[in-house]
Parts: C-alpha cells; structure tokens; sequence
C-alpha cells in the first residue's frame, strides 16, 4: 500500500517533489487492540478464515512487520 501511494504521488507531483515530500513525511504506524475487536470480532467472515485469535494474530503481525520494511526500505524518518 504505502509503494502504491509513492507511485501515484510521483505521477501526481513528480520524482523530485514525491522525494521532497517523503523525506520531510512524518509516519505513524499503529496497530493494537481495535484491529482485533473491528476486524475480527465484528467481520464474520475473518473467523472462518482464521479459527483461532492466534492465527489471526500471525496474520496481523506479518502485515505490520511488511509495513515496517517497506517503510524503511524508503528512507522515511522514523522517530
């Protein structure tokens, strides 16, 4: 997701300015307890895909985990 905004910002306002602004962006990553309650709780079809809450659990981890390194992999400033 965040390689599909650089892409689209690039198209938009072109390398330079897309570079410009992603090294000046400020990135907040949060993952917790409501994407349990919202998305695995409430969306029916996330139980039947994942059994137990550990599975799911898995699952959001490696989203956050390819989140970060992708992140990273972009020079943006972590702080």
């Amino acid at each position: 997701m965040f390689r599909s905004y650089i892409a689209r910002l690039t198209s938009i306002v072109g390398d330079k300015k897309a570079m410009e602004i992603i090294n000046n962006a400020l990135v907040v990553i949060s993952a917790g307890n409501n994407d349990f309650i919202l998305n695995f709780y409430t969306v029916p079809s996330r139980r039947l895909e994942y059994a137990l809450i550990s599975g799911y659990q898995d699952y959001v981890l490696k989203r956050l985990d390819m989140l970060v390194r992708v992140t990273f992999q972009t020079d943006v400033a972590f702080y």
